[in-house]
């Protein structure tokens, strides 16, 4: 978890409430459906580029996708320094979780259900199915696991560690209001 960079983005998100007190800009309205993947988190990140100082308001209706993509979209939402809303009406599942996560707040209808698991391999393997090449591979899936516990806790204060990892150990469902009780939605609508 990088703390350095979650402690920059609050500080320029603060900087950028100050310089907006009296008169904020447009809304800049996006979305990601389907499936998180290099298309659609370079179509939302260029226009978080060429909207810089609008307010965000992102609506995620997922199954998830590549959790490296999901991880990029979630530095790209933190880093915008002006306030980015999250939303969700139906499921945000898997990888779509983190960028759910970036939003300084999180919007779910009362239908919304949310899927948190351990993160999976659908690349093919560089290299020989040997026990080394499955061991790296292994390793590697272990560090995004624990990457995306810490960044859960970090982003759901109130939530413990145990129980963050219980839930992606079990791969747990989470209706909208038991995602609020867990810090992942802070209002459900509706």
């Amino acid at each position: 978890m990088d703390y350095t960079f979650e402690a920059d983005c609050n500080r320029q998100k603060q900087i950028w409430k100050a310089r907006h007190r009296w008169l904020k800009p447009e809304e800049l309205w996006l979305s990601v459906g389907t499936m998180i993947d290099e298309r659609g988190v370079s179509r939302v990140v260029n226009a978080l580029i060429s909207e810089s100082d609008s307010e965000v308001i992102l609506t995620i209706e997922s199954r998830g996708g590549s959790g490296w993509f999901g991880y990029q979209l979630y530095r790209a939402l933190r880093s915008h320094a002006a306030p980015v809303t999250t939303v969700c009406n139906r499921q945000c599942s898997s990888a779509a979780i983190l960028p759910y996560l970036a939003g300084d707040h999180r919007l779910a209808s009362s239908q919304a259900i949310f899927l948190l698991h351990h993160g999976e391999s659908t690349e093919p393997l560089q290299g020989r199915r040997s026990a080394a090449n499955l061991q790296a591979e292994a390793d590697l899936l272990k560090h995004w696991d624990e990457e995306f516990v810490q960044l859960t806790v970090h982003r759901c204060r109130w939530w413990p560690i145990a129980e963050v990892r219980a839930a992606h150990t079990d791969e747990a469902l989470f209706s909208a209001e038991d995602a609020r009780l867990r810090g992942i939605v802070h209002r459900v609508t509706d």
